[in-house]
């Protein structure tokens, strides 16, 4: 495995995967274009028509392809402000083709200065959670099967913020060359 130590395999959690991201990314030269080429949907959230369209065609690769496909669910970044409010489009595509949720967590980033849009040497926790079953879960009830699995990622960020104010005490673990842990 690459810089990862994992108790999960990390190559089939990202092979066969597209991501969805807003179409803002797309004029991000030359990370835009790659992206494209790359086969990732991009989303106009101003235009909720071509969003669900966009949305319809990624739950047909999940269902006819078996393409795994990885969401921000917030749609935007917080600014180092916990989690925002998940928006609906990855729990209607799950909820539609009845494909669980796998969860990913990322402890929050200390070594971010939001301000200045600046970063500095830092380290972090990925942690990924069971997959979620949405057997059982319709439509009806989208926004809050989202909730639950928000509430269950929130408490997972505030568990790793915990474990990663510690580890900085660790000048040891500060010191690794490989600052990224993949736990299970």
């Amino acid at each position: 495995m690459p810089f990862f130590v994992a108790k999960v395999n990390v190559r089939e959690l990202i092979s066969r995967s597209t991501l969805i991201v807003k179409k803002e990314i797309l004029y991000l030269v030359p990370f835009g274009q790659l992206s494209w080429l790359a086969g990732v949907a991009f989303v106009n959230r101003s235009n909720s028509a071509q969003a669900n369209k966009v949305l319809d065609d990624c739950e047909k690769l999940l269902v006819n392809k078996n393409i795994k496909i990885w969401v921000y669910p917030e749609g935007t970044r917080s600014y180092g402000k916990g989690m925002l409010q998940f928006k609906r489009g990855a729990f209607k595509i799950a909820i539609n083709a009845q494909a669980p949720v796998v969860p990913i967590v990322i402890s929050p980033y200390y070594f971010m200065d939001y301000k200045n849009n600046t970063m500095s040497k830092g380290h972090g926790i990925i942690s990924v959670l069971d997959p979620i079953p949405t057997k059982g879960w319709t439509m009806d009830k989208c926004d809050e099967f989202a909730e639950n699995v928000r509430q269950l990622m929130m408490a997972e960020y505030e568990k790793l913020g915990k474990e990663l104010t510690v580890m900085q005490q660790d000048t040891d673990w500060l010191n690794v060359k490989r600052p990224i842990r993949l736990v299970k």
